[in-house]
């Protein structure tokens, strides 16, 4: 699901998603200038519901990650192997 991007503080949302295999709400975010997130990549997959970060050099690649959390989120690598359950509610409408 893509949203118009809006801004976040400096940082700006240009993309959420659920996450089929978890349930997990990711979004996608530019950090800006000034920001106490501002990193060399500049782009970044969020987990929301685990406050878990991905940091990545482009927007295609953030939003590639975004896919599959559990690559980069410990908490949906559980969900994902059957030890934690599935996220059910928190979901973005």
């Amino acid at each position: 699901m893509t949203r118009r991007p809006r801004q976040v503080g400096v940082n700006v949302i240009v993309h959420y998603r659920v996450a089929r295999e978890t349930g997990a709400t990711i979004a996608v975010e530019r950090t800006g200038e000034g920001s106490w997130l501002e990193q060399e990549a500049g782009w970044m997959s969020y987990c929301v519901n685990h406050s878990q970060v991905c940091w990545h050099p482009t927007r295609a690649l953030a939003i590639y990650h975004a896919a599959a959390p559990s690559g980069w989120c410990g908490d949906c690598a559980r969900i994902a192997d059957g030890t934690s359950p599935r996220i059910t509610t928190g979901k973005v409408d």
